[in-house]
């Protein structure tokens, strides 16, 4: 009994999120929500994910809470994402500031502070250019995969 009580509970609460975060916008908006909050939630540069998602929110009127929410969740990609878009920065650059990267960095920084300082933007442009190149076909899988999907959901209810 209790547990029935439970579930039912727990069923209304989650059609209440849902109904909020999905509340009115078309299921092609709804996909795009959620592909542009995936892609720009795996930038390379913590901390600017929640600031682009809400730029982008605003500014193309889609749902903020739903963007946010997609941008937290994939906040774990995001740092996994880290070392393979930095290191193919280097790569692409030929910067060797990543190699043993503590020491060189810091061995770097007190020879040289504007060189370090100045790697480390090139280095970080080069992983955005990288993130870029990557999010753009993933933006288009994602909202092929989602649209379907959530015209399909919302055509049930």
């Amino acid at each position: 009994m209790i547990s029935s009580f439970r579930n039912s509970i727990f069923q209304r609460l989650l059609q209440f999120v849902k109904r909020f975060l999905m509340m009115g916008l078309s299921p092609e908006r709804i996909s795009h929500t959620i592909a542009l909050g995936a892609c720009l939630g795996t930038v390379p540069v913590p901390g600017t994910s929640t600031l682009l998602c809400t730029f982008v929110s605003l500014a193309f009127r889609l749902n903020l809470p739903l963007i946010q929410f997609i941008n937290y969740a994939v906040f774990p990609l995001q740092i996994f994402l880290l070392i393979p878009y930095y290191k193919g920065a280097a790569f692409l650059t030929g910067n060797q500031i990543l190699e043993n990267f503590p020491e060189v960095f810091f061995e770097t920084f007190k020879e040289n502070w504007f060189e370090a300082f100045f790697s480390g933007i090139v280095l970080i442009a080069a992983a955005v250019f990288i993130w870029l190149l990557v999010s753009v076909p993933v933006y288009f899988a994602i909202q092929k995969i989602t649209k379907p999907i959530l015209e399909k959901q919302i055509n049930e209810e």
